[in-house]
């Protein structure tokens, strides 16, 4: 694949999620409608008027979401209650 055919791929993506996430500053719309968004975009650039761009949607829904779970739980990890932060009983 060349560079061409790569930017045709991920730019309408990037473009759509970019514009999502600066006007609404939250995840889930961002999440939601920047990839339907992209993947709508793709599909007019590339001309692909096929019922398969649905599966993609969902492809790339989930594989975004799931690299946004990473990420997120990366960043911000669970806090765990220590034996330590307990009182004893009285």
């Amino acid at each position: 694949m060349s560079v061409g055919g790569y930017a045709a791929d991920v730019l309408p993506l990037l473009v759509a999620w970019l514009a999502l996430a600066f006007t609404t500053r939250r995840f889930l719309p961002t999440w939601l409608g920047g990839v339907t968004l992209g993947v709508a975009a793709r599909m007019v650039i590339l001309g692909h008027y096929r019922w398969s761009e649905l599966s993609f949607l969902v492809v790339t829904l989930v594989f975004v979401g799931a690299v946004a779970g990473l990420v997120l739980l990366f960043r911000h990890p669970p806090r765990r209650k220590g034996r330590g932060s307990q009182r004893p009983a009285a």
